[in-house]
């Protein structure tokens, strides 16, 4: 039982066949770079403020094809036609792990993607038509925890967003599984290695729920300057420059929480880093220097740098369209090798064994 839970099949056998194996790590990784591109082309709508572009869905005004494929329209459109194709690749993995009797945690894994890349297309199209349909607005009104139409549709779009990005890491856990088995790692190191792990994945999930309030409350430049927060080192978080002349007409309270969740932002990323960098530390100390998990902490703590020195220029540079979307890319590649890196430790065998050693004691 154990083996089939770490690394063998169902099948009597035990292994895959090479033919069956390559070819769910070529849909694998296809369902990887599509995840990727989808979080990309949900950014460019975003930035642009395309979301509202086409009235209607699934169809686009009434049809497979708009009739007019330009500016906001074309990136929309082209958003739902990436969205299809990633639901495709994902749906194709789920049913060749199924139809191959692949391990049971590959099986676990695409069919939760599959579920929520499914309930991730709803939140879609619910936020399209909460926008244009007043039938709907007003019985989604009755069941979301809002007071106003705008409230409703930023609910609508986060949750579309953060979903997005955790199905990403549900791929990518997969496909790790699926192109290799985890070396041997110590028993000792084993847990301590799962709280860096673990803490890390959450920091992340907190930091892209929080980016993905900074985009939809269009927050991105209500603190103008980085590293600094309105030309100070300490953030003036009771004295705010608040003006009440300014272009948006927001209110005090209005401009404060948005400031809020803009500094929240960038002291969850100085956290998420500070936990990376202990990790690289850690496994640096306890990991031979070839070993694949220490490989991986390397590889995902300069990811989040890269991150961080990208939110600065999304700020210096005014919101540039290619920068804004990079940084939230890099961010979701960032969170789904997190994902991937606890998925490593959860199934290495001697995981599993601490895990039965656990739940004994417990009985």
């Amino acid at each position: 039982m154990e083996a089939s839970l770490v690394h063998g099949s169902s099948s009597p056998q035990g292994v895959m066949r090479p033919k069956q194996n390559s070819g769910l790590r070529f849909v694998s990784l296809l369902a990887a770079a599509m995840s990727v591109l989808l979080i990309g082309a949900g950014a460019l709508v975003t930035t642009t403020g395309s979301g509202d572009a086409i009235p209607d869905w699934p169809l686009s005004y009434q049809r497979l094809i708009p009739p007019y494929l330009a500016g906001g329209v074309l990136y929309e459109w082209s958003h739902r036609v990436i969205a299809g194709l990633t639901g495709l690749t994902v749906l194709i993995l789920t049913v060749l792990v199924w139809w191959w009797r692949a391990p049971f945690s590959w099986r676990f894994l695409t069919t939760l993607a599959l579920i929520g890349i499914l309930i991730q297309a709803v939140l879609g199209g619910l936020r399209v038509l909460f926008v244009s349909d007043e039938q709907i607005q007003s019985r989604l009104s009755l069941v979301l925890p809002v007071h106003d139409p705008e409230s409703g549709r930023i609910v609508l779009a986060i949750g579309h967003a953060v979903l997005a990005q955790l199905v990403l890491s549900l791929v990518f856990s997969t496909a790790v599984l699926i192109w290799g088995r985890p070396e041997p790692i110590p028993s000792s190191i084993l847990r301590p290695l799962l709280v860096l792990s673990f803490t890390l994945m959450i920091l992340m999930v907190v930091q892209l729920l929080l980016g993905a309030l900074i985009r939809h409350l269009k927050a991105g430049l209500i603190i103008p300057d980085f590293p600094t927060t309105f030309g100070r080192w300490i953030p003036p978080i009771f004295s705010l420059p608040y003006e009440p002349t300014n272009p948006e007409r927001m209110t005090y309270s209005e401009f404060a929480f948005k400031v809020f969740v803009h500094l929240a932002h960038r002291f969850n990323a100085i956290l998420v880093l500070a936990v990376a960098i202990g990790l690289v530390l850690f496994t640096r100390r306890h990991l031979p220097s070839r070993h694949t998990f220490r490989l991986f902490s390397k590889s995902l703590s300069h990811t989040l740098l890269l991150q961080i020195i990208l939110g600065g220029f999304v700020i210096w540079t005014g919101l540039n369209l290619l920068i804004t979307i990079l940084h939230t890319v890099i961010g979701a590649l960032a969170l789904g090798l997190s994902a991937a890196a606890v998925t490593l430790l959860l199934t290495s065998r001697q995981s599993v064994n601490a895990l039965r050693l656990g739940v004994r004691g417990v009985v």
